[in-house]
């Protein structure tokens, strides 16, 4: 399409500029879309350039801190009628350093009706609305700008639940946890993709099972978006591990599972203690049975440290004997420990026992034994031991232990009383005190509890130097059975 136009002076003008006449501009045709010339004598001028770039407006939506968006391309285009000179970039405003310019291919002069290009990406170092403006700038065209705006967010941070902890597991039986995988970020995920790693058993005996619905992106802020399914079924009796991988970019994780199998073989009762009288002998019972999917081999029993006082009795069904599996027709058996306890009052042993079958899987139980008396026996004695009479020499304390020798529990106890021997003076209390006294509630078989006597030589003449004493008593500890309580004594001297 083309415009004429007449000039105030004669002559004719052309497209080009040129002409004979004078006037304020020539006549002749002009593109649309280009500014006219500015007219002079002989009608001759230039058209001016007409640039443009798009978009004008460019969002980059929400991009994790840190991340980069994909690149947005620029067009430069020059519309007018005459080249334009190389095309500069620049990116300024209040969040410019977080976008960057590449692929820049506006670095030759730009004819008339062509275009170049750049392109920008957005790389959020916090999150929060983030605005810049990329300027196009050419030496001879003027220039044209565009808006830019995105969005920084915390990274995608996938988390499951529950936790990879299956607990005690007995060996051989399948225990299955579901998980839930949420997104806590502030992007959407990648694409997870899960897997078991680690090294046997753990790596074999933890399995992916049923359906997995985690086939997508989870988006940001979306709890339990998809599940999945993990089987444990152990192989042995040690604790077991292996790493849960969750592939996604972004928003990867690890998580560990862990299981504690117990042995096919269960025994009970996994610690019980027993007493006799001295020279006596008494037994305790166990129960032993296989709750896992396969027969076990044939049984054995063995004690640590081995021989007396403790022994297999009569009656034992589980030596030499294989056991059917949980729901068979033979999945226990029976077994007696013998103690036969010693002289001493109070002696305390104790054994390891060990069931274990040809199949290599084993269980073990603790016993102890106390030879004790029958009924309460209270027995009182000093930090010199059963059959030391304390002295006091001076001022000074010692310390006193109360033991329940028999095999039944006392009553609650009284305080700790001293009281005087005949012939000592009257001032006996003033010399002993108790303190520190742990003895009150009712003593267990084989319990004990204690105290501290502190002696002091009294001076009730209040004679520096002069000599008193001895002191001498009997110290005891009573519990609350009438009309008969039970007693701990001891004799105890004191002088300075």
């Amino acid at each position: 399409m083309s415009v004429s136009g007449t000039s105030a002076g004669t002559g004719t003008g052309s497209t080009n500029g040129s002409g004979s006449g004078t006037g304020t501009s020539g006549s002749g045709a002009r593109d649309a879309g280009v500014a006219p010339s500015s007219g002079g004598t002989g009608g001759e001028g230039s058209p001016v350039p007409a640039m443009q770039m798009l978009p004008a407006v460019q969002d980059f939506g929400t991009i994790a801190v840190n991340s980069t968006s994909s690149p947005t391309t620029f067009t430069v285009t020059n519309n007018g009628v005459a080249d334009i000179g190389a095309v500069t970039f620049a990116l300024s405003g209040t969040n410019a350093e977080q976008f960057s310019q590449m692929n820049d291919t506006c670095n030759a002069t730009l004819a008339a009706g062509t275009s170049c290009s750049v392109d920008v990406v957005f790389t959020p170092n916090t999150s929060g609305t983030k605005t810049a403006t990329l300027t196009a700038t050419a030496s001879r065209g003027g220039s044209a700008s565009s808006i830019l705006n995105g969005t920084g967010a915390s990274q995608a941070a996938l988390s499951i639940s529950p936790s990879g902890t299956f607990g005690l597991i007995n060996k051989g039986i399948q225990s299955t946890i579901t998980f839930g995988v949420s997104n806590n970020g502030g992007v959407d995920s990648g694409i997870p993709m899960v897997s078991i790693t680690g090294t046997p058993p753990g790596s074999n005996d933890f399995k992916l099972t049923g359906a997995n619905t985690c086939v997508a992106s989870i988006p940001a802020g979306i709890m339990n978006a998809c599940y999945f399914s993990v089987t444990f079924t152990p192989t042995t009796t040690a604790t077991e591990a292996a790493t849960l991988n969750i592939a996604a970019t972004p928003g990867g994780m690890t998580a560990m599972l862990t299981g504690n199998p117990l042995p096919s073989l269960q025994i009970s009762p996994g610690v019980p203690s027993v007493n006799a009288p001295p020279g006596m002998t008494t037994s305790q019972m166990y129960t032993v049975s296989n709750t896992g999917t396969a027969k076990t081999g044939n049984l054995t029993i063995t004690f640590s440290p081995a021989g007396a006082p403790f022994a297999l009795a009569a009656g034992d069904t589980c030596s030499g004997k294989a056991l059917d599996p949980m729901g068979g027709a033979n999945p226990s058996c029976t077994f007696s420990v013998q103690y036969t306890a010693g002289v001493e009052l109070g002696q305390i042993d104790r054994s390891e026992i060990t069931v274990a079958d040809s199949a290599s899987d084993t269980v073990t139980a603790f016993i102890s034994g106390q030879v004790l008396l029958a009924g309460v026996n209270l027995q009182l004695v000093s930090e010199g031991g059963p059959s030391v009479v304390p002295n006091f020499d001076g001022s000074n304390t010692i310390g006193f232990t109360l033991r329940n020798l028999g095999n039944a529990a006392s009553a609650a106890l009284n305080a700790p009383a001293v009281s005087a021997m005949q012939s000592s003076p009257d001032d006996l209390d003033m010399a002993f005190a108790i303190s520190s006294n742990s003895c009150s509630s009712a003593l267990m078989p084989g319990g004990e509890c204690g105290f501290v006597v502190t002696f002091t030589a009294p001076d009730p003449s209040g004679e520096a130097g002069v000599s008193h004493g001895p002191f001498s008593g009997i110290i005891k500890v009573t519990d609350a059975t009438l009309p008969n309580p039970n007693v701990g004594q001891l004799g105890l001297t004191g002088s300075d």
